[in-house]
């Protein structure tokens, strides 16, 4: 709401695009209310109504008024209609690319001039956007229409074939999530089921944006369920996201149908990693130890995730030695597979779960930064927002409130914006601490009441525990003796069964 236009800040806009011409008596309020004063949506409205004239700007407001629904699509058909028919074919073909790169609209499209036809399209403010230097991009709603008056004008067979280029195109570029999308949106389930089949690992470590998600997404749901390859990246994806149940569920599917040792490996160590996240670490030790020990190659990324995982659990069972040697070698894995973002992933862990038990704070927030730099690089989002989440646990606990609280902020908006629960929990734990920190008792209550919720919704307990603990602590400071002891004695149930040295120790220190 602070971000919309008002009446006046409309009409100030108008006469700033329209040198010379003014708005009506009541019309800036009545656009004002027909775009609820959105920016792009105003930008929309001025692209059709031509030179600002009068008639012009009455016929583009009875529209709106008419449909508001359909207003922007309607808009942007009307600002398509007066484009030149070559540059309205780009536009529409091209709305199918993930990109906009001059040299992918090039060999999808078949021309050799997109570079100036997109700077022609930047220039003329056609909701095209200078991406990067080598890239442009379309508002998101425009491409949307696009790709609908595409569906309604060109026949089936046709907007198969420019998928097929893309995915070629793709291919041959390595970008496997985009090609696996373009497959799936021509029906091409085959194709994409193999490129899920010999590029797993390789499509995992591309997922940037949901890309990924959405190619499974538009796969047949019996073909998904049929694939032990499908089940094993749609595993890992919903274990990124905090998806447990599901995750599980589809990695014993999954498990059941893999045909080869190598794939049953690769699985055993998700299901390891389930085990991690939600709390049971001697099963995931238990379950890590055969798989290791079983004969049969297992792929690096698989093998780093499973060492990965095992040096989490060791950790939370006190064996914090045990646990940084299983951490390091995943780390080392990593590196020499040039996979930084999973090199990322075990630095963080490094530090979360070494350098903080141990209480090498220093330590802790040196291996967080390096691989908040490191996942940064790589532009994987969820990995972004729990590094950031990481180093401002760490923060919090060198006692830099106003530090850890701006960069658990970061990481919380960066979650929230992917739907990345288990992150959202962590921070809202941290950002309790921190209201510890400056020594308010309700804001911290309230925020590990919020961290207890995530826990309960995820079923992970570590989470649970942690925010007991906090619940105990802000309790304990607002004088509330019996709420003390009642959330302190709650966290020691769980870190008794969980074997959780350090959560025991905590909550007996409550206690006493």
């Amino acid at each position: 709401r602070d971000l919309a236009f008002t009446a006046d800040e409309v009409a100030a806009l108008f006469a700033r695009r329209f040198p010379g011409a003014a708005l009506g008596a009541g019309d800036a309020p009545r656009l004002a209310r027909a775009t609820e004063g959105w920016a792009a949506g105003l930008e929309i409205f001025w692209q059709s109504v031509g030179a600002g004239g009068a008639p012009d700007v009455a016929a583009a407001l009875a529209a709106v008024e008419r449909d508001r629904d359909a207003w922007f699509d309607y808009f942007v058909e009307e600002v398509i209609a007066q484009l030149s028919p070559d540059l309205r074919t780009f536009l529409l073909e091209s709305s199918l690319l993930p990109r906009l790169e001059p040299e992918l609209c090039d060999a999808v499209l078949q021309r050799g001039d997109s570079a100036r036809v997109l700077r022609t399209l930047a220039r003329r403010q056609l909701f095209t956007y200078a991406a990067d230097r080598a890239s442009y991009r379309y508002h998101h709603l425009f491409r949307d229409c696009l790709r609908e008056l595409l569906a309604r004008e060109r026949p089936p067979a046709e907007r198969r074939r420019l998928h097929r280029r893309a995915a070629a195109a793709m291919c041959r570029r390595g970008e496997y999530a985009e090609a696996c999308l373009a497959l799936a949106a021509c029906g091409e389930t085959g194709r994409a089921l193999d490129l899920l089949r010999w590029r797993a690992d390789r499509l995992l470590a591309q997922e940037r944006d949901g890309t990924l998600r959405e190619a499974l997404a538009a796969l047949p749901l019996a073909a998904v369920n049929a694939s032990a390859d499908a089940l094993y990246v749609q595993g890992r994806l919903d274990l990124l996201q905090g998806r447990w149940a599901e995750a599980d569920a589809g990695a014993r599917r999954a498990l059941r149908l893999a045909p080869s040792a190598a794939r049953r490996a690769r699985l055993e160590a998700l299901l390891a990693q389930l085990a991690m996240q939600t709390g049971r670490w001697s099963a995931c030790l238990a379950r890590g130890r055969r798989v290791l020990a079983a004969r049969g190659r297992m792929p690096a990324p698989a093998r780093a995730d499973l060492l990965g995982a095992m040096g989490v659990a060791a950790c939370s069972l006190g064996r914090i030695d045990q646990g940084e040697a299983y951490l390091a070698e995943a780390c080392r894995i990593c590196r020499r597979a040039g996979d930084a973002a999973g090199e990322g992933r075990h630095l963080f862990r490094l530090a979360a779960n070494v350098g903080c038990l141990r209480g090498d704070l220093e330590d802790a927030a040196r291996a967080a930064r390096r691989a908040l730099a490191v996942v940064r690089a790589t532009g994987r989002r969820e990995l972004t927002a729990h590094a950031l989440g990481v180093l401002g646990f760490v923060l919090a606990g060198q006692g830099r409130e106003r530090e850890a609280r701006e960069t658990t902020e970061k990481a919380l908006r960066e979650a929230r914006g992917i739907g990345y629960r288990n992150v959202e929990g962590y921070c809202q734990l941290t950002l309790g601490t921190c209201a510890l920190l400056a020594d308010d008792p309700d804001e911290a209550a309230q925020r590990f009441a919020v961290s207890l919720a995530v826990g309960d919704e995820l079923g992970e307990r570590s989470l649970r525990t942690w925010s007991l603990l906090g619940l105990a602590e802000s309790a304990w400071r607002a004088g509330n003796r019996a709420e003390t002891r009642r959330r302190a004695s709650l966290a020691l149930s769980l870190s008794l069964a969980d074997r959780d040295l350090f959560c025991q120790a905590r909550a007996l220190m409550i206690l006493g």
